[in-house]
């Protein structure tokens, strides 16, 4: 992965009014090939997101919320067949700027139910394309299954074991000097 990201849509805080900003944002053919290397997809075909992004409730704090949507290629976990699946998930994130940020531990355990800390804002903006392709990532089936698809049965037939590997089978490999 490279640091300059595949998916770029800059929001400049600085710039944003008390009502905030609703943006939509889709990915081109180019962006959308580069995130599906990052993500070791054999395509993805569209990918678009409605966001909003609005001051947050404390100083310094923002928030963005929307939904994305994203149409994709996997590969099937049990026939390794290439198939389109629809992904979408909305999205919602805190961000801070780093003047305001809470100082945390450097290993932090969060409760099941306990939202995740605040985002710190790089360089006052943020990235609204590397949020969208953060959350595809996250949305994607870890074992993607085929529709259709059956289970392979790699056991044997009942009544049947699998032999026993003798512990002179390697032994018989090797080839006596005559």
């Amino acid at each position: 992965m490279t640091d300059k990201p595949e998916f770029p849509r800059p929001v400049a805080v600085a710039e944003l009014d008390e009502r905030g900003e609703s943006r939509a944002i889709e990915a081109d053919a180019k962006e959308r090939a580069a995130l599906a290397e990052r993500f070791g997809l054999p395509a993805i075909h569209a990918l678009a997101a409605k966001l909003t992004i609005r001051p947050g409730r404390g100083k310094g704090q923002y928030e963005v919320e929307g939904a994305f949507t994203a149409r994709i290629d996997q590969r099937c976990v049990r026939t390794l067949e290439t198939f389109t699946a629809d992904v979408g998930e909305s999205v919602a994130r805190a961000y801070v700027l780093p003047e305001h940020a809470p100082d945390l531990p450097a290993e932090l355990e969060l409760e099941a139910d306990q939202p995740e800390p605040p985002e710190v804002i790089a360089g006052g903006v943020i990235d609204i394309g590397e949020l969208t392709a953060q959350s595809l990532s996250l949305a994607l089936d870890p074992w993607p299954h085929k529709p259709g698809s059956q289970a392979v049965d790699f056991s044997y037939p009942a009544g049947e074991s699998p032999p026993e590997p003798s512990p002179f089978a390697t032994l018989k490999k090797i080839k006596r000097p005559d």
